[in-house]
Order: C-alpha cells, then structure tokens, then sequence
C-alpha cells in the first residue's frame, strides 16, 4: 500500500468518526443557534484540525510499507487522535450552554458549570425552553441600597455581573416589561450596509410575517453582531439575525 493510499484510508475512517462526533454536538449539545451564540468555535476546530489534518497527514509522512517500527508510529498517531478528540468532546460537553440570561439589555448564555445552581430559585428550573436553553430575567436590585451594594460587589469586589448572579433570576414571564424595552424594532433598523438589509429580508421571509411584528435584542458574543429576533407581542426567541442591535449604529 503506498502512503497516498493509507493516508486517504486514515481521512476516510477519522472523518466517519468526527462526523459522529460532531453529529452530537451539532444535533443533541448545541441545537439551532445556540453553537453561534456560545462561542465553540475554537474546541470543534481543534477536534476538526487534528482528527482530520494533523492525523493523516502524520500517516503520509511516517507510513512506508515494511518499515520497521511503523505499527508503533501508527499507535501514536491514533492515541494523539484519541485524546485530541476526547479532550474536545469533553470541553464541548462542559461548555455547553443551558440558561439563556436577559440582562438589562442583552441576552447571555451559561452553561451550568459556571454557576451556582444552588441559589437558582427551584421554580426557574421548570420553565419551557428556547432553542433547548432554558431562559431567565435577571433583575437589578430595585432597592437603591441593594443595588449600591451590588454596583460595589462587582466593581470593587471582583463579583460576577448580573447575568452570572442566579440569586437575581427570576422566570422569564416575570421580567416581560423590561424585556420588551431593550427590543428594537426591526422596523426602526436602518441597515448599515448591505449584510444588514439582506439579513432584515432574510428574517422577514423565514418568519412569514411583517417586521412590524419583530423586534432583536443583541446576545453577547466576542466577535460576531449577533442578536436574538423575538415576537413583539408573546416576546418569544424566535432564532438569531447578523446584525448590530445595539441601537446606536442604526440611528
């Protein structure tokens, strides 16, 4: 077998497995948009990059018919694809997000290991979910001397901000007003460029309704401008639209 052949043979069998792999990361952990808005990219690369790259081109470099020693080379290049695939399937399932925050005015994803769960109130965890997360409202203190307090836990104490504060949570429902508020309009969205006017036709055909009846609330992510499109009336998450929601760009 020459090492054209075997390498090929390698990327046919690793990307039958990655597929399985990334079948239940795409399918079962990171359902519709969630993948976009939880910020995966980097571990499902490195997955992809060794399992389909760096092994078999490792195979067409060492892999010479006969040649001594080859059965220990190929182990290696199997073990190196074995840990490199665990180890991305780990932090993967780690990583996964499971509460959709509205803070103030965005949304934020959490997975559960970044939180303590144990002062989420009981009821939150029975809410229906939102692209398989589950959603909660975040409430400032209304107390001036509660929420001064808070205001001094995270910038002089080094505590988490709201969205990552489970004793201010509370269901979804009961934050609808405020809610309502950080939406903008799509109607009132004047596309920047021509990415932003082909994503409003984008959303207006897959929803099957006027804009009037839509609104977006941007979702923190580290790159992309990204934000949730909701019903104006039911404030439901209906799915992600590439645009900058913050309001002040589209004035």
């Amino acid at each position: 077998m020459t090492k054209t052949k075997a390498s090929l043979i390698h990327l046919l069998l690793s990307a039958v497995v990655v597929g399985a792999a990334l079948a239940v990361v795409f399918l079962v952990w990171y359902r519709g948009p969630v993948f976009r808005i939880s910020g995966a990219i980097d571990p499902v690369l490195v997955l992809v990059s060794v399992d389909l790259v760096i092994g078999p081109l490792l195979t067409f470099i060492v892999y010479k018919h006969g040649k001594k020693g080859l059965r220990f080379d190929m182990s290696f290049i199997l073990v190196l694809q074995l840990v490199a695939l665990a180890y991305g399937m780990t932090v993967l399932h780690g990583e996964r997000p499971h509460y959709l925050v509205h803070a103030v005015d965005r949304f934020v994803v959490h997975p559960r290991k970044h939180l303590d769960e144990a002062a989420i109130p009981s009821a939150q965890l029975t809410d229906p979910t939102v692209f398989g997360l589950t959603p909660v409202f975040a409430r400032l203190p209304t107390d001036p001397d509660e929420a001064q307090q808070f205001l001094d836990s995270v910038m002089f104490q080094g505590q988490p901000d709201l969205d990552r504060r489970p004793e201010f949570w509370e269901p979804y429902s009961a934050g609808l007003d405020i809610v309502r508020a950080s939406a903008y309009p799509l109607t009132d969205m004047t596309p920047y460029d021509e990415r932003d006017a082909r994503e409003l036709e984008r959303v207006q055909r897959r929803f099957g309704r006027d804009n009037v009846s839509l609104a977006a609330i941007p979702v923190a992510v580290a790159e992309d401008d990204l934000a949730i499109v909701i019903d104006q009336v039911s404030l439901e998450p209906l799915g992600l639209i590439e645009i900058y929601a913050f309001g002040d760009r589209h004035d």
